[in-house]
């Protein structure tokens, strides 16, 4: 496939803001090392998981859940050519561990009541897909009543993605990402609307070092001025393994037999 789509989606029948594409890396990577399963943690927090078909093609990516909030759970399914050709997004309220309980319990605040009694639904957002010329086009995702959610529009093969948000039926944000490979940005810019009907606008620009074709860091800059710095290794498998910036991030893998 010449390009991604990383939102957080489920497909029939079997029922992803995902992170960043910098984290990912190549089908062949994930094939040529047999990857079944990417773990990925924030400090010793586990974040999400992502399951591969034996192809190294992203088949499910999984949120972990937090109290409170939601589990998000998406499913990618491919055709025989290996073209992505339908997705789904599920969300259901998250289960905190019995360990998290007893830390609250202590603290004075007892969930277990709460969460137990919290039977809602799963709730189900469809997407549609578009292709020109063997690549996706345009991507469309609707919120699980309907209505107009996040419509992609892909241009110059992919190297460019215009993303629109919609609330009520109306544009509230949109954001251009510019890409100088399959997952690493070059440009990021945009704008939102903010509550108070102010406009935010941001203007980001990257840049990388490389060695032996494998990115070593990278820069991101806001508006020309410096900012964070990004670090990452790799195993001796080529896999990637850590990223450090204003956190680390940290990612195990499980493999096919």
């Amino acid at each position: 496939m010449k390009i991604r789509v990383f939102i957080v989606v489920l497909f029939f029948p079997l029922l992803v803001s995902a992170q960043e594409t910098w984290t990912y890396q190549s089908d062949s990577v994930y094939k040529v090392n047999k990857v079944k399963v990417r773990k990925c943690f924030n400090g010793e927090k586990l974040t999400d998981k992502i399951y591969y078909d034996q192809e190294g093609r992203m088949i499910k990516f999984a949120l972990a859940p937090f109290i409170g909030g939601e589990q998000r759970t998406t499913y990618f399914q491919y055709d025989n050519n290996g073209r992505l050709i339908n997705q789904v997004d599920s969300t259901r309220n998250g289960k905190p561990d019995k360990k998290t309980l007893k830390k609250l319990k202590k603290m004075g605040l007892d969930m277990s009541s709460q969460i137990r009694n919290n039977k809602s639904p799963l709730e189900v957002s469809k997407y549609d897909i578009e292709y020109a010329n063997g690549i996706v086009s345009k991507l469309t995702k609707y919120n699980p009543d309907g209505s107009l959610d996040i419509v992609d529009n892909f241009e110059d093969n992919g190297r460019r993605k215009i993303r629109k948000w919609y609330r009520d039926g109306a544009i509230y944000r949109e954001d251009t990402e510019e890409f100088i490979d399959e997952f690493h940005k070059d440009k990021y810019y945009g704008w939102e609307i903010q509550p108070n009907s102010s406009k935010m606008e941001w203007n980001y620009t990257f840049k990388y070092e490389f060695n032996n074709g494998r990115i070593d860091q990278f820069v991101r800059f806001e508006d020309g001025i410096q900012k964070e710095t990004t670090k990452l290794t790799y195993n001796d498998h080529g896999l990637l393994i850590e990223a450090k910036y204003y956190t680390t991030e940290r990612f195990e893998y499980e493999y096919y037999k």
